[in-house]
């Protein structure tokens, strides 16, 4: 899934490598797998995980390091990216941002909802963008 995880990280528990570039490579592929096989699965939790992994790889990079190396503002980019997930599943800004406001409930700050609707504000214009040009016809 990924939302347990998520949750779990998100309240300050260290999992080791479950947001690593291997971690995201290795869920593309099953998610793939999975549902071109026909498996029943959901898509929030996976989309969710993927989300999370390339707010983590994005928080690397040098242009973004000043806020990966802050620990409170890492879970601000987490929390967001909890967001994205759910509206990229979903295609719901309002329902991806109340559902990261779920999710972090125990420490959600206000100054971070403006985040999380700046994150969906782009997701939804990508996924408005990949269904109009109808590249993305596997995951409806």
């Amino acid at each position: 899934s990924g939302i347990p995880e998520m949750k779990s990280l998100l309240s300050g528990t260290s999992v080791h490598d479950y947001l690593s570039l291997r971690t995201f490579v290795a869920k593309v592929f099953g998610l793939v797998a999975a549902i071109v096989s026909g498996l029943s699965i959901g898509r929030e939790g996976p989309f969710v995980h993927l989300a999370s992994c390339i707010a983590h790889n994005l928080l690397r990079l040098p242009i973004f390091a000043r806020l990966g190396r802050n620990p409170a503002l890492r879970r601000q980019m987490l929390a967001a990216a909890v967001a994205a997930g759910v509206t990229m599943a979903l295609g719901t800004p309002i329902g991806g941002v109340l559902f990261s406001i779920e999710v972090t409930a125990t420490f959600f700050l206000v100054s971070n909802l403006w985040k999380a609707f700046f994150a969906v504000a782009w997701c939804m214009l990508a996924w408005r963008s990949f269904h109009t040009l109808g590249t993305v016809g596997l995951f409806d």
